[in-house]
């Protein structure tokens, strides 16, 4: 930001010293610090190095080989198995990514797949390497030190690896020792070798070493850095040492000489020290002096109750993280990455157009670039960066200006400014005092250069203050007064920008125009006054239209008393998007009515609260905050939405009742500051903060987001002003299901449990919520809860899904997935079913057998007696007639002669019948097959047409919203011809499918979810759903009925009334009407009427069911001609004549009266042509 360093150079003519901001120890946060151990995933052993990769996982290096943790998950790379070196000390990432471990043992290289070790016998100096470095030019350089407790200790010094060979550095290269410490390449190439006998400084060519007799605390150098401001820091066997412009400054952390270990210089400039297991922290802004002052010590906080892990070494990332080793890993947020707290710092910020934050701090105004701050001497608050770029602050005399090149000062306007707006307009409004009384002044010069109708910025150096005003009274302005010249003040002019000034005689005398600012739609202004103890004054609030100012108080003819004085005590003041002010007040929520003569009239739902903060949502919600005192309770924060008023306290999950502040978030969760902390409401979760999470305070008053997505949370009043910045991380948590019973259970009874685990333990495990979801229902609201119990779960396929969402409101875009499926009982499941159906009819068919057997033989015995008797009786009559027989016998055989003949002929006519019987037979046979590979055809491409049909109506939706860039109108609506087209085709595969089901009997595959549903509510579902098509086609679509209750399928429901609806539409003309009908039928046969002037439904015989539920619906349409009505349920069948109107593919109707019959109903059509339609069906009544 050139402009501020400009600014702030302009200001040589101020003496004070700028205000410094300085951030809260980010020690004492808890949620700063972050523990691991081997139960996380560390590997065994003691941790002595640890590094972090450019990918942002990091590395350790410990007794027992090396490990690798990318936030989510671990890699062991043990000794043993994986070859990684043991006993380390030292481990760096180079920048080919291979990575680099100092051990007891020499050098191991790590290429990302196997380990490779250097020891002397490659060229190492020793085999004791303490440090590794890779240089900018990828030299990679090793310390080996000695080890001074064996009789013959091996040799020391430093190497270097070009990448084929090693080449080492000993005393007589000038290396100051060969116990090599610590190695560090600062800014300008130079490399520093700490050792046991002083520090080295080798520039590539020469070598200068430096020693306790150039200024060192101490000969052992254990650690360097090299700060912002280039000055070289050392730890060493005995403090801290700095080293700049030739000149040693020792240091004493904590006053006690201890050796120190580690050093890490944070992005803020502070300097970390590690210590003998303790924690330093350097503040840069004090001046450098030596000896402990400025060193302030660090509480390393145990993992549990009395345990006090040993720590050896500290490491310091670029994004300003502490990494510190031991027994275990420890992982500390020294820069205040998420949670930094300044003590001093008053909000809440003004943001200018680049982004820059501007703050009020003793001694002026502070500003936050993103990265860094920027004390501003001599600019006092408030200030304001208009779009042309001309700066407006307050300041020694009153208002001033920058314009990018000179400063410009506009005395006697104002003696102490409060606020600073820009109006649509483009001119300025400036609020503040002059000679101790409220003045208003306007500057129009940026008038001529704002183009019109540039939204304007308000911004006030306190929160907004509220009163209130009894119940039943409306806030009413003053009488109007014609804008003019206060007392003594004429038209202004400096330099020849033209100055207006306003004071209280323009609106009311005593009320201070001083706290907040609003510009309506209209243009305009709203002044929200100080919040005044007067009872003789009615504060309100003031508007000025641009030619008179109005006061909004109580009525003129009202007494001031305790009751309606309060009510003009007004805390804040918001604009919706109609453009109606509403004010919050001591005594409740009130809102401009001009139906009302102009006035301001209270909501009786907010009577008696103390309204603080009122809030205008992005989906038009108003949210008000309720605050308490010593008359009134606290009642939480209320929402207005559709005229409808809603209250949120403690009990629904709100941190506390006293609220102070809201705030909409970018992701579109609303924040609500409290006095006991904050919450984050996302709609149906809370989620609360507090000291224990970051928060320096918990009385919060003001919440803001600035560009970059950082929560700014704090309180501005007075001496205790303090502000937090809250900046929420974007890696979402993972979640896992941790019992799974099967795929396959035998009952509907089922327990899950599931865990998470978010990025870098940031959110402990302890403080996840879950949220999870059986098969299609609806998620549940967020919550602890790790465990669920289902019971009942009906047989069939499920899907069960559940997510974690960490403390920034990350939310696992993954969510841990079970499936599984039910299984029926036993006498359900089809194998049971099959054998009892085999086991039944074997026993049937045995006794029909044995029965039909015992009933010849009796029917045999029986006649064979009745035989014999009439057998003696015959035998006479056979005698008699034995004569007559054979003399027909001789005229018999002449007629045997003749019928031969014949039947020699009807034999061979017989014989040609039988061919043409089995040809038939066959035909008939072939048409059978024909019709079931029809049917399967059908099912197979209706399924196979499903998928690409999904897809392109996918695609086209994704069109559609924009996603592959902006439509033109044309390709919006050649697009939505695809996607109607699109839809109707789905349908058609749909009625397909279902047919083709219903032809092969498999009826239970259209999966009738048979129970009591709402008929009424289900058939108008359906009707809304058309009404956009009968719009379209210019007819009245109309609906009748109550409350019935049937037993069907509500999705089946849904799809008959659907075609019969659609038909009625699709052959109805432009004009006509269609009229839909719910009644229900008694089981005396009497119909009862549904709606007002409704006809009955046509009478229906007795049921021994409790009754039917009739629904109809009757068109204007041409009608169906007599001869066609009686096939109009016939698949493909369609009347001969359209109408205009495309034809369908006849299956809507079949399909709707199969789907009827198996529920139980049955329909039918009544029509005569000309005349219109109507199609009636019906449903069994639930009891």
């Amino acid at each position: 930001m050139p402009w501020l360093f400009i600014l702030n150079a302009g200001l040589c003519g101020a003496t004070e010293r700028p205000p410094a901001v300085r951030q809260e120890d980010p020690a004492s946060q808890a949620r700063a610090w972050r523990s691991f151990d081997r139960n996380d995933g560390l590997i065994d052993g003691v941790i002595r190095a640890i590094c972090q990769a450019r990918d942002g996982s990091v590395w350790f290096a410990g007794m027992q080989g090396v490990c690798r943790y990318d936030g989510m998950s671990w890699t062991i790379y043990d000794s043993e198995k994986s070859g990684a070196p043991a006993g380390t000390h030292a481990i760096i990432q180079a920048r080919d990514g291979t990575i680099w471990v100092g051990s007891g043992k020499g050098v191991g290289r790590f290429d990302g797949e196997t380990w490779r070790t250097y020891t002397e016998a490659d060229g190492l100096p020793g085999p004791l390497v303490l440090a590794v470095c890779e240089t900018r030019d990828g030299t990679i350089w090793v310390g080996c030190g000695k080890r001074w407790w064996l009789a013959s200790p091996p040799p020391g010094g430093l190497a270097r690896w070009n990448g084929q060979a090693w080449k080492v550095f000993r005393q007589n290269d000038g290396l100051v020792q060969e116990h090599v410490n610590a190695i560090y390449e600062a800014r300008d190439g130079a490399l520093w070798v700490g050792t046991e006998g002083g520090v080295s400084r080798y520039d590539g060519q020469n070598w200068t070493s430096y020693t306790v007799r150039d200024g060192l605390p101490d000969e052992r150098v254990l650690a360097v850095c090299q700060a912002a401001d280039g000055a070289m820091w050392f730890g060493t066997g005995r403090g801290v040492a700095r080293y700049a412009n030739g000149r040693w400054t020792p240091y004493a952390p904590g006053g006690e000489g201890r050796p120190v270990q580690s050093l890490h210089q944070a992005q803020d400039g502070t300097l970390w020290a590690y210590s003998e297991s303790a924690l330093y922290r350097f503040d840069p802004s004090d001046s450098l002096r030596a000896g402990g002052e400025g060193w302030s010590r660090c509480k390393i906080p145990a993992p549990g109750p009395g345990d006090v892990a040993y720590i050896s070494k500290m490491y310091g990332t670029e994004n300003d993280v502490l990494w510190l080793a031991g027994a275990r890993a420890v992982r500390f947020d020294c820069g205040g990455t998420k949670w930094a707290s300044y003590r001093g710092l008053a909000g809440p910020p003004y943001q200018d157009p680049d982004g820059t934050l501007w703050f009020r701090a003793p001694g002026g105004a502070v500003a936050f670039d993103g990265s860094a701050w920027k004390p501003s001497q001599g600019v006092e608050w408030p200030v304001y960066r208009t779009p042309q770029g001309v700066f407006w602050c307050g300041g020694e005399g009153g208002i001033r200006s920058h314009d990018g090149r000179t400063w410009r000062t506009y005395p006697g306007i104002l003696d102490k400014l409060r606020t600073i707006t820009l109006s649509r307009s483009g001119r300025l409004w400036f609020t503040g005092t002059r000679e101790g009384r409220s003045t208003v002044a306007c500057y129009d010069g940026e008038a001529r250069s704002t183009p019109s109708g540039r939204s304007g910025q308000a911004h006030s150096t306190r929160s907004t203050s509220s009163g209130q005003a009894g119940s039943g009274q409306a806030l009413r302005q003053s009488s109007g007064q014609a804008l003019r010249q206060s007392s003594g003040q004429a038209l202004r002019q400096s330099s020849g920008q033209a100055w207006k000034t306003f004071t209280e005689e323009d609106w009311g005398k005593g009320v201070s125009l001083a706290r907040k600012v609003v510009e309506s739609p209209n243009g305009d202004l709203w002044f929200v006054p100080d919040l005044g103890t007067r009872d003789d004054v009615g504060y309100g609030v003031v508007r000025f239209d641009g030619t008179r100012w109005h006061h909004y108080t109580v009525r003129g003819d009202q007494a001031v008393n305790e009751t309606n004085r309060i009510g003009n005590r007004v805390y804040d003041l918001a604009i919706d998007g109609s453009g109606r002010p509403w004010a919050a007040t001591v005594g409740g929520l009130w809102h401009l009515d001009s139906a009302r003569g102009d006035a301001f009239v209270m909501e009786t739902e907010t009577a008696g609260r103390k309204t603080v903060r009122v809030y205008i949502a992005r989906d038009g919600g108003l949210w008000v905050a309720c605050a308490g005192n010593i008359k009134q309770n606290a009642t939480g924060v209320l929402r207005r939405k559709a005229g409808a008023w809603t209250t949120f306290t403690t009990e629904d999950g709100l941190v506390g009742n006293d609220v102070w502040a809201i705030l909409e978030s970018e992701d579109g969760a609303l924040w609500f500051g409290t006095t006991t902390g904050v919450s984050r409401f996302d709609g149906r979760s809370w989620m609360n903060y507090g000291q224990e999470d970051g928060l320096l305070e918990d009385d919060v008053r003001f919440i803001f987001q600035d560009v970059r997505g950082a929560l700014w949370l704090g309180n501005g009043s007075g001496n205790r002003a303090w502000t937090t910045r809250y900046r929420p991380d974007r890696l979402p948590p993972e979640t896992t299901l941790t019992f799974l019973p099967g795929e396959e259970l035998s009952s509907g009874n089922l327990i899950l449990e599931w865990s998470g685990k978010d990025a870098w333990k940031d959110t402990p495990v302890e403080d996840l919520v879950y949220s999870w979801q059986m098969g299609d229902g609806s998620w549940s609201p967020f919550s602890p809860e790790v465990k669920h119990v289902f019971f009942d779960l009906p047989s069939g396929a499920h899907a069960f899904r559940v997510r974690a969402m960490d403390r920034d409101g990350n939310v696992d875009p993954i969510p841990a997935t079970y499936a599984f499926t039910v299984l029926p009982p036993v006498w359900r499941q089809p194998w049971f079913i099959g054998l009892m159906v085999v086991l039944v009819g074997a026993i049937s068919f045995q006794t029909a057998r044995v029965v039909r057997r015992n009933m010849l033989l009796r029917a045999s015995n029986a006649a064979l007696s009745a035989a014999t008797k009439e057998l003696f009786g015959r035998n006479q009559e056979l005698r008699e007639k034995t004569e007559a027989l054979d003399e027909s016998n001789q005229k018999l055989d002449e007629s045997n002669a003749a019928l031969t003949s014949v039947n020699q002929d009807l034999f061979v006519l017989n014989k040609a019948l039988q061919e043409k019987t089995e040809a038939l037979e066959q035909a008939n046979v072939r048409l059978q097959e024909v019709d079931a590979l029809k049917t399967v055809f059908f099912s197979n491409v209706s399924h196979e047409l499903r998928t690409p049909m999904t897809a392109i109506k996918g695609y086209v939706d994704n069109l559609l919203d924009g996603i592959a860039g902006e439509l033109s109108d044309r390709q919006a609506r050649y697009l939505g011809r695809v996607r109607a087209n699109a839809d109707r085709l789905t349908r058609l595969i749909n009625d397909l499918l279902d047919l083709s089901r219903i032809d092969r009997g498999q009826t239970d595959l259209l999966q009738l979810n048979i129970q009591k549903v709402p008929v009424k509510e289900a058939v108008f579902e359906a009707v809304e759903s058309l009404r956009p098509m009968a719009e379209v086609e210019g007819l009245q679509l109309r609906f009748e009925g109550e409350e019935a209750y049937g037993m069907a399928d509500r999705d089946r429901l849904v799809q008959i009334v659907t075609n019969l609806v659609g038909n009625a539409i699709k052959f109805t003309p432009t004009g006509g009407e269609v009229e839909v009908r719910v009644g229900e039928k008694t089981g005396n046969g009497e119909t009862e009427k549904r709606g007002s002037g409704a006809s009955p439904t046509p009478r229906l015989p007795d049921s021994p069911v409790q009754g039917w539920v009739v629904v109809g619906v009757r068109d204007t349409g041409r009608g169906i001609p007599r001869e066609d009505l009686g096939r109009i349920f016939d698949r493909f069948y369609q009347v001969k004549g359209g109408g205009g109107h495309p034809l369908g593919t006849g299956l809507g109707l079949p399909i709707a009266k199969e789907l009827v019959e198996l529920q139980g109903g049955r329909i039918w059509a009544e029509s005569e042509a000309g005349k219109g339609s109507a199609f009636w069906f019906t449903l069994p009544a639930a009891k």
